[in-house]
């Protein structure tokens, strides 16, 4: 998956749309932290650790940024496996992916605007139906949110998930439409943000960074 970094300007889209294929994931869940699958998430190192991604939680922490990540952490656990997520109505979006785990969806949810207490995405530690939820992974449209408090949090787009005329696609769902209509700009008008709340699965790259070494 293809990942420009948002801040500083509006991304430049080239004439044709890009379609992201998946790789087909591995089988079964990620719960002991083993290797998995060996597609990654191809970025430009906005990932990479920072002291201003590992203070998000510490003393020198930005006013409110404490509160709004407890509340996150508290959103997560309500669907402690994919099959939780599954049964409350979330569909994969997609696939696991080393570093960034399995994405499910809430199509209903993506507007935007930007609450803490209402993810887009929850992100998942495998594809078996017991797999951990490792994460939380906001996507909101038209224009970068000011999302959570402080500088910390790193947006970013997807030049390779597209709008079509029903909504927002992502992964596998609607490639057909991604690849075929003039009327579904790629991903200019959506942005991500990856937030590893969930105790146990911190990421060593900081709370808002796009991967999780510990998912491989």
């Amino acid at each position: 998956m293809r990942v420009l970094k948002a801040r500083g300007g509006a991304a430049i889209v080239a004439a044709a749309l890009v379609v992201l294929w998946l790789v087909p994931p591995d089988e079964g869940a990620v719960g002991n932290r083993s290797a998995a699958a060996t597609a990654g998430l191809d970025t430009d190192g906005a990932h990479h650790t920072s002291t201003e991604e590992i203070s998000a939680s510490g003393p020198s922490a930005p006013p409110g940024l404490a509160a709004q990540l407890a509340a996150a952490r508290t959103v997560a656990a309500r669907w402690p496996t994919a099959a939780d997520a599954v049964a409350d109505g979330w569909t994969l979006a997609e696939p696991y992916r080393s570093a960034v785990g399995a994405h499910y969806l809430r199509f209903a949810e993506v507007d935007g605007t930007f609450d803490v207490a209402r993810p887009e995405m929850l992100l998942y530690g495998g594809d078996a139906p017991q797999s951990p939820i490792v994460g939380l992974s906001y996507y909101v449209l038209y224009s970068e949110p000011d999302g959570f408090a402080g500088p910390t949090d790193r947006w970013h787009q997807h030049l390779d998930v597209c709008i079509g005329p029903g909504g927002p696609l992502v992964g596998g769902d609607g490639v057909g439409v991604c690849a075929t209509s003039l009327e579904a700009p790629v991903g200019t008008w959506a942005w991500m943000l990856h937030a590893w709340v969930v105790s146990g699965w911190a990421s060593p790259n900081g709370v808002f960074s796009a991967e999780n070494s510990l998912l491989h």
